[in-house]
């Protein structure tokens, strides 16, 4: 009887996923490699995309806060009229994320009675 027929007797049918995962190693490194290979051109172009715009809004929040410190009445102005054209916006978010926030509360409270109901029979 040679090794091979012994581990196959014994149930040992080489390294399963949880040796792998004890032993602290990916299950398929080679997949992960080439997720990695298309995976990084990308990243690599989100940055590029990112940087300029990044940069912009930098330099705009630095010369609104220069505005800002020089003339306080400007800067209470340009303050009220960002709010108000930012307005309908956030009014938006409210209006499309209340009914999903009021659903999410609602099962939390019937989760909550239907465990202190249980806990009470």
């Amino acid at each position: 009887m040679n090794a091979l027929t012994a581990n196959v007797m014994v149930g040992n049918l080489g390294p399963t996923y949880e040796r792998i995962a004890a032993r602290g190693r990916r299950a398929c490194p080679a997949a992960w490699n080439v997720a990695l290979v298309i995976a990084a051109p990308l990243i690599g172009l989100v940055f590029i995309v990112a940087f300029p715009l990044a940069g912009l809004a930098m330099l705009a929040w630095a010369g609104a806060r220069a505005v800002g410190r020089r003339a306080k009445p400007l800067g209470r102005f340009a303050k009220n009229v960002a709010l108000f054209v930012a307005a309908p916006f956030v009014g938006l978010v409210y209006a499309v994320a209340f009914p999903f926030v009021g659903m999410g509360f609602l099962a939390w409270r019937g989760a909550r009675a239907i465990v202190k109901r249980r806990a009470a029979l």
